[in-house]
């Protein structure tokens, strides 16, 4: 009968050890697999960042060629108005005229 009795407590500590031993096992992977994905996780965080700096970037860029080009633009208008002796008169005659008149 003791036979017995320290037969079954060697499975049963067997067992245990077994239990354990896979418990260890499946804690490890599942931190293993955690890990894995917090570094996917981080990494996809870091692509979409890096996608959304260039798309911001180049949004920016082409605001300002676009603000450039308007710029040019008013500038050669300022130019020309500037340049209008016609133009030019008929302020001045418009002006002296609203002088005249008050």
């Amino acid at each position: 009968m003791g036979d017995v009795i320290k037969r079954i407590m060697e499975a049963e500590q067997k067992f245990s050890n077994d239990v354990e031993n896979a418990r260890l096992a499946c804690t490890e992977e599942i931190d293993r697999l955690t890990n894995e994905l917090e570094n996917k996780k981080i990494e996809a965080k870091n692509e979409f960042l890096k996608m959304s700096k260039e798309k911001f970037k180049t949004a920016v860029d082409e605001a300002k060629e676009i603000a450039k080009i308007k710029l040019d633009e008013i500038k050669k208008q300022k130019g020309r108005l500037i340049q209008d002796k016609e133009l030019n008169e008929a302020v001045k005659k418009k002006i002296v005229s609203i002088i005249l008149a008050s």
